[in-house]
């Protein structure tokens, strides 16, 4: 099968979903680790933390970089890549300063703040902002056999990529990039700052996928910068192209059967806030008209949550008033494929049960409404970390 034909079969998936903040992501991480897989790195690059080199092990061109802890790398020893050599690393194991800079925190956790301040009080202060360590791309080696998919994006896509992996096992090999939890490849400017190692195994040996299904919106919809985490709404587009740049220089030209098929998912609404889904509707404008000067197709996230569960904003989630929801919804991922669908339903990161039998429909199959069952999220509480309670979406 050409590149071209699978991307046109992969673009077939409607993804729809929904992401509840009361999740903890390191559950995502990996069910099974993978083997570790004996490789050689790539000239000019080092295994961190002294371990043999294998390709789900981290590793860095250390005349550039310098490897740091990064807490959401679930490889050996949680390390990353910080694009300066000889950086500081901070002690909090998420953020790092250029060498000869201490580190000075604000906040705790993968929220943190570092700004990077001189060692000597003699020297002239020349405070500049620490950045948050480099996540590692895809884990798993390359089928040999079937196509390739590289998902790369936020957490929203890390929750449906198992699925996504699933319904397409015997179709291609789907894996996520960055290999780990928390909010993925987060905003534009952290995925600006960290591409060339989300295109890459954790080892630096470079992926060259059939198809790239990536996506960036969620992390910048308000006013704050937490580098690594959050960004500001005026920083989404310019960052963004500036990935878009680098992707299809990597890719190749569109049109080109040798080239990596690049395809674009515009945000999910956030249904409990009409303020902050007015910035992920003007985000999501930006985004199409930079993916069509670049000739990248996209998939709406956004229409058909709105169509299925109403205008923004929402009075509750899933009949509960205290929980962050992105979106309602769900995945329903619909593939034809000699004539058999084959339903995909991801919601909060959790499975739930599969609809009754579908009717067939123009262009494939199409899934009753009455049929669409989900999770509700639970509350945002420490005590309380899953979705339950199954109910459906009007």
């Amino acid at each position: 099968m050409s590149r071209a034909k699978f991307a046109a079969k992969f673009l077939s998936l409607i993804l729809r979903f929904v992401r509840c903040s009361c999740l903890n992501m390191k559950w995502i991480l990996a069910t099974v680790a993978p083997a570790v897989v004996t490789a050689a790195v790539p000239e000019g690059w080092a295994t961190c933390g002294g371990l043999e080199p294998a390709l789900n092990r981290t590793a860095c061109p250390l005349a550039t970089a310098t490897c740091c802890q990064q807490h959401w790398a679930p490889g050996d020893g949680n390390w990353g890549c910080i694009d300066w050599a000889n950086a500081t690393c901070c002690a909090n194991g998420y953020t790092a300063c250029p060498s000869g800079l201490t580190c000075k925190d604000t906040g705790t956790g993968a929220a943190v703040v570092t700004e990077c301040v001189p060692n000597d009080s003699t020297q002239v202060p020349q405070p500049t902002a620490g950045k948050q360590v480099c996540k590692q791309g895809a884990p798993i080696p390359f089928s040999s056999s079937l196509p390739n998919v590289l998902v790369l994006g936020d957490s929203v896509s890390i929750g449906y990529t198992p699925y996504v992996a699933n319904v397409l096992a015997d179709v291609a090999l789907v894996q996520h990039s960055p290999w780990g939890g928390d909010g993925g490849a987060e905003e534009t400017a952290y995925g600006d700052q960290c591409l060339d190692y989300l295109l890459r195994a954790p080892d630096g040996t470079e992926l060259r996928p059939d198809v790239l299904f990536f996506n960036f919106g969620l992390h910048n919809t308000g006013n704050g910068t937490i580098p690594g985490q959050a960004g500001p709404y005026w920083e989404y587009a310019p960052h963004l192209e500036n990935i878009v740049k680098k992707l299809r220089a990597w890719a190749g030209p569109a049109g080109n059967a040798t080239s990596v098929k690049l395809m674009f998912a515009l945000t999910s609404p956030m249904l409990n806030n009409d303020d902050t889904d007015q910035v992920i509707l003007k985000n999501n404008r930006d985004a199409a008209a930079i993916m069509a000067e670049y000739d990248i197709p996209t998939v709406d996230l956004h229409a058909p949550i709105i169509a299925k569960c109403g205008p923004v904003p929402q009075t509750s989630c899933f009949n509960e008033t205290n929980c962050w929801c992105v979106a309602l919804g769900g995945i329903l991922s619909t593939v034809r494929r000699t004539n058999v669908a084959v339903q995909l339903f991801h919601v909060g990161h959790h499975i739930a049960r599969k609809p009754r039998p579908a009717q067939e429909g123009m262009g494939g199959w199409r899934i009753p409404r009455s049929s669409l069952q989900f999770r509700r999220c639970s509350r945002r509480d420490r005590n309380r970390n899953s979705c339950q309670s199954q109910v459906n979406c009007h």
